[in-house]
Formats: structure tokens, sequence, C-alpha cells
């Protein structure tokens, strides 16, 4: 297969003397030896680009719209590669996909496909822009783009815009403005925002036995690498919706206005056997929390494996507070794995009746550490029961939440997009 003009040009400097690719692993870095935690302008171009050299990478966006009449909608836009092993041989393939949750209409209606012929995607840096292109029964196509600004940096304006056939046939139509309140921060340790997903045993006895079950505090100390445990992740954590309009069907504008909120996701790794069997099992619980009224955005992840056992990760971020040398802001809390708990709160859990699974709709966070700063109360209530989104053998419950509580004494009130694993669903 010949490669695209574009990814030949970004793969230039990934492959090895013999012509193969070189594939790195996501690794804890101490000092400042990967480019992006070099500078902002390092950093915007690390996240404008198809990082060749990693299995997995994209781009993935989600929030709320909001309408003047009240009514509010879930929404997701993303591009992924996921290298595919034929033949012995990486061949890269993008998935392309939206989904829209609106109260009207009870369910997702989502659009997209996978793209193995490289001419039908086309990514940019200067400026960002990623072009996807659904060929075959199902046509449409969908974009992510920088209109204005830095990516990555405060204030930077972004357009996401689709043309797709929906899972009924359907049109769905899309096209959402951003403006970026917050610029990208740094959800990993070490310079490179180096974000373990799993433990070793011998890793996670000597985290809670020298370093009281801080991962950051056993990284700085002993600059274990973690080789192929994680990835390298960065969000967009508060992007204020300018304008958005929906079409569904024959209906262009069945959905319209100027609110909501939206959040990023930008992440990239190896997924090598090791981090494969570590995984394939997996459930988690993943929440993406806004507090615009306070200019905050908090990120709370759960995983649980067979082999590795649960990893808590909790972290917050405040507007104009301290950042990295590359710009992203660093957490103004972040919490030791212990001291992070999550329970689902029995009795409201809801039925899906296309899988049968059962999902809770509301949970309790709670936070704890050694300062007012880190103590914590959240209480996470769906605003609907049907966000479940079954696409082939892939099932996932993932939107809207609403949010109150207390973060450092304050009460805090906003809102919250969660993703739910259940195990042997994820592919």
């Amino acid at each position: 297969m010949s490669a695209h003009p574009l990814h030949r040009l970004l793969a230039a400097n990934i492959f090895s003397a013999e012509g193969a690719p070189r594939r790195i692993c996501a690794s804890y870095l101490p000092d400042y030896s990967a480019p992006w935690s070099q500078s902002p302008a390092r950093l915007s171009r690390f996240l404008s680009g198809d990082h060749l050299e990693f299995d997995v990478g994209g781009w993935f966006l989600f929030g709320n719209l909001r309408e003047e009449s009240g009514k509010n909608s879930g929404f997701f836009m993303g591009i992924q590669r996921m290298d595919q092993d034929v033949l012995g041989e990486r061949v890269p393939v993008y998935q392309a996909a939206i989904g829209f949750n609106h109260p009207e209409l009870g369910r997702y209606l989502y659009g997209g496909c996978d793209i193995t012929d490289l001419k039908n995607i086309v990514i940019t840096q200067n400026p960002w822009k990623v072009h996807a292109v659904c060929p075959g029964e199902s046509p449409g196509w969908m974009s992510m783009e920088l209109l204005s600004g830095k990516m990555g940096r405060p204030n930077a304006t972004y357009l996401l815009k689709a043309h797709l056939t929906d899972q009924y046939g359907e049109r769905l139509q899309a096209r959402v403005t951003l403006r970026d309140r917050m610029g990208a921060v740094q959800h990993g340790y070490g310079p490179a925002s180096f974000y373990p997903q799993w433990l070793t045993p011998l890793q996670r006895s000597i985290i809670r036995s020298e370093f009281h079950c801080s991962v950051d505090a056993y990284l700085q100390e002993t600059a274990a690498p973690m080789k192929c445990q994680g990835e390298y992740y960065y969000s967009l954590g508060l992007m204020d919706v300018q304008r958005f309009e929906i079409g569904v069907g024959s209906a262009s504008r069945f959905a319209a206005g100027n609110s909501g909120t939206f959040w990023m996701d930008y992440c990239l790794e190896t997924l090598n056997e090791a981090f494969q069997s570590v995984i394939k099992d997996s459930e988690f619980v993943f929440f993406a929390l806004q507090f615009p009224s306070r200019r905050e955005a908090m990120m709370v992840f759960q995983l649980d494996t067979k082999t590795a056992g649960r990893l808590n990760v909790a972290r917050r971020y405040k507007v104009d507070s301290a950042t990295a040398r590359n710009g992203a802001l660093l957490p103004i809390v972040q919490w030791d794995y212990n001291k992070i708990h999550i329970w689902p709160l029995e009795g409201t859990r809801w039925k899906s009746e296309e899988t049968g699974l059962t999902y809770p709709m509301k949970y309790f966070v709670w936070l704890n550490g050694p300062s007012k700063a880190h103590k914590g109360e959240l209480l996470l209530q769906a605003v609907r029961h049907n966000q479940e989104l079954v696409i082939e053998n892939s099932v996932q419950y993932q939107g809207l939440y609403r949010v109150q509580g207390t973060l450092g004494g304050e009460m805090v009130r906003g809102q919250a997009w969660v993703e739910i694993q259940p195990p042997g669903h994820m592919v």
C-alpha cells in the first residue's frame, strides 16, 4: 500500500535504516528530551500531529449542547488512528465517528466509518485540520480544525463539522464552534505528561510502602520509565460552545444554540503484547468534570484490570494557574490513588433493553488528603437514562451527568461527561 504524501512527510523521522517503522513506547521522562515538553510552540505542533511512531493516537471531543429552551444534548466527535497487524505489517486504520443524543430522541444517533484508504484522511498541522471521508454504503465526511489562535493555547477557536449517514440511513449533520478558555492541561507525570494506566505488583508494593501511594513521588524519586504502561496525555478541559447547529433527517436545524461546554482529549500509546494482555478485559469509569463559573475542570478516572488491579487518578485544574515549560496547565490539586474512592449508588441502575447491561445513574466520589484543598465530596447524576452507545461489538455508556458537592470546603456545581466501560465489551 502506498502512503499518502502527508503521511510520508510525517513519518520521515520515525523509520529505521532498514525502512521499518520504529515503534516508540510511551515512557516516563524525567527531563525535557521530548520535543513537546520544551515550549508552547512545540506543544502546539505535537497536539496537531499524527505521530506514526505510536500505534494509537487521535483527537476526541465531547460535551453538551444547550438550546435556548434549556434542552441539553450530548455530542461527541472523534478521529483516531489505531494500527492493525496485517500479515506481519503495521497498517494504519482511522476510525471517524460522531454521536448525538437529544432528549427528544431518547437514544444516540451516530455515524462514521473505518478508513483504510489513506487518500480519505488528510491531516495538516499549521493550521491544524483533520478531514475524513467515509466512502461506500454510508457516504459522508467530517472535519475538525483550528480557526484562530494556537493549538492547545487559551482563547483558540475550533470548528467541528460533519455530514454523515446515521445508523438508520438518515442524514446527520453538525456544525459546532468552540472557544478554548483554559488551554491544554497536563494529565500525566513529568515534563512529557506520561500517564500510567496500570502498575506492576512490584511497582504497587514499592509505591504503597515507600511513597504513601503517590505515583508522582515514586516517579520523581526513581525516574522509573514504566515503559509501555501508559500514554502521553493532554486535554483541553474547558471549551465554551459559541454556536451549534445539528441536522437530523429532513430537519436541517433539529437543534441549535450558542451555549454548552466541551472537552478535548489527545493521547498517544503503543499497544504491545504486554499492554494488550493487561487491558483486554478491563473496565473503567471516567469523569470529565467542568465547573465553568469557577473556571475549573477536573478529571477522575478508575481503571480495573484482572491482572494489575485498580488504579485511581484525580486532578483538578484552574484557568491561569501554574504551567509547565510548554505552557500546559499543571494541576492545582492531585490525589494519591488511595485517597480516591468512587461508589456507584445502588438502587439507581438503569437496564438497557438492547444489551441487558446495567449502568449506575448516580455516583459518589470521595476525595481525601493532607490539606483542606484535598477534601472533596461529589455527587454525579445522569441527565437521562439511555446514553448507551452500541457500535458493532463495542458497548459503552457515555454522556451527560450533573455534578454538585464540595471541593476544598467550597460548594461546587457543574456538569460532567461520564464514560462507563463494562468488562468484555471494549474493542
